[in-house]
């Protein structure tokens, strides 16, 4: 018998919500994670947020590594620089510069011997 290019395992699975659930079972299903076990909590954020804001300011710098050196340094939180720049990005406080686009070359046609 032909599953026409679909696993023996998804078959099964499909069979088996479908006796738990009925026709429901055939509804596509979301494929985000339940938990996030990993995620930082409310009160790391808001000490990052609250970082930026103080190191800015004190005119100092509020990046992403020196935000990381005052958490491991002051508040004993190791936290990763992408971890910390997401979080600024997710809440507004970082603004991404424009590319610099290099200017086209002059076609041969234009150019002048």
């Amino acid at each position: 018998m032909s599953l026409g290019g679909v696993s023996k395992g998804w078959v099964s699975k499909l069979v088996a919500r479908y006796r738990a659930g009925g026709e429901v079972a055939f509804e596509p299903r979301s494929r985000r994670p339940r938990a996030s076990p990993n995620a930082i909590d409310a009160d790391a954020v808001e000490s990052i947020v609250r970082l930026r804001k103080d190191l800015t300011e004190q005119g100092l710098d509020a990046g992403p590594d020196t935000i990381a050196w005052h958490l491991r340094q002051h508040h004993g939180r190791t936290m990763s620089r992408a971890t910390i720049n997401r979080h600024l990005t997710r809440r507004g406080l970082v603004t991404s510069k424009p590319r610099n686009v290099p200017a086209r070359p002059a076609s041969a046609s234009t150019q002048s011997c």
